[in-house]
């Protein structure tokens, strides 16, 4: 879009780069890049701990097979590729993983609906993955579908291991001792990395990066190794705190407060803190956009290791 730009207008005087979830990452990669005068980032709800995101669903994958697999009509083919070598969304279909993870979990009746096996073994999963119930779901289509897509894709990984789970200590021992051990490829786990790891060699751009606390998808501690990996100047993160699990769940004031915010930091040179960010979206919410405003100055992020064991 900048080359486009470039050719058909001018050389941009500014560029700010802004995405969502994926586009976080996206966002972090274009930082990096040599895209011309990029003065600043608003990277929203992003996995902003990049190829390690996969971590955690790989782990996933492996986790519900250690549980699940061994229950008649609970069986997911594929382990830690996703899915098999050559097979499609055909061959295995969002109704075939619903199916599974209702057999294995009970997941989409209510809870008194659910045998005590059921129970169980969903409270064993939530457990060991600290993924919320509700995103359940969704984070197992990410776990099959797209760590298949990752794998198989020629674009991509081209049927090589990226990420494995070899040495990894999970928090209940009969997953730990029945896990399936995934080693990966050299050449895959290289690839992986370099696309994309961020290194926060962001030289000037300002950065406002923004989560909401109860992601189930992106989870809030993806923003820890990216705030570390980044000068202190030159980024601040804001996270809003929620009271259910969303994600990329922002108002339309908390959206335009961090935009705002940004913009005057890059004409001021003034960083602004969380209770600025929340200063200013309490200011827009009264006259420009829908509310609330839930930018809590005293969250804390806690260490992405806590939630996604270290490779």
């Amino acid at each position: 879009m900048v080359d486009v730009f470039k050719e058909q207008f001018a050389e941009p005087a500014e560029i700010y780069i802004h995405g969502f979830s994926l586009g976080g990452i996206v966002t972090a990669q274009g930082i990096e890049a040599n895209l011309g005068n990029v003065v600043g980032a608003y990277p929203a709800c992003g996995a902003m701990a990049g190829s390690r995101s996969w971590d955690g669903a790989l782990d996933a994958r492996l986790i519900y097979d250690a549980i699940c697999a061994d229950v008649p009509g609970a069986f997911i083919p594929g382990g830690g590729t996703g899915l098999p070598e050559r097979f499609t969304e055909s061959d295995f279909t969002n109704a075939d993983l619903g199916a599974a993870l209702q057999t294995c979990f009970g997941i989409f009746a209510p809870p008194s609906f659910r045998t005590q096996d059921q129970a169980d073994r969903l409270q064993t999963f939530l457990g060991v993955t600290q993924v919320p119930e509700s995103f359940v779901v969704t984070d197992m289509g990410f776990a099959v579908f797209g760590l298949s897509d990752l794998i198989y894709d020629r674009k991509k990984l081209n049927g090589k291991q990226g990420m494995g789970n070899v040495g990894v200590t999970y928090n209940d021992p009969d997953v730990n001792d029945d896990i399936e051990r995934v080693g990966t490829h050299p050449g895959g786990k290289n690839r992986h990395t370099k696309n994309f790891t961020p290194s926060g060699k962001v030289k000037d751009v300002k950065i406002i990066s923004t989560h909401t606390s109860g992601d189930g998808l992106v989870i809030v501690e993806q923003q820890q190794p990216y705030r570390d990996s980044v000068p202190a100047e030159n980024i601040t993160v804001a996270v809003v705190s929620e009271s259910a699990e969303t994600h990329c769940g922002f108002t339309s004031a908390e959206l335009t407060a961090g935009w705002e915010s940004l913009r005057a930091w890059v004409a001021s040179d003034n960083q602004p803190s969380v209770a600025d960010i929340q200063a200013t979206c309490q200011a827009i919410e009264g006259g420009f956009g829908g509310g609330p405003c839930r930018y809590d100055p005293n969250f804390v992020i806690d260490d992405m290791d806590g939630r996604v064991p270290p490779r």
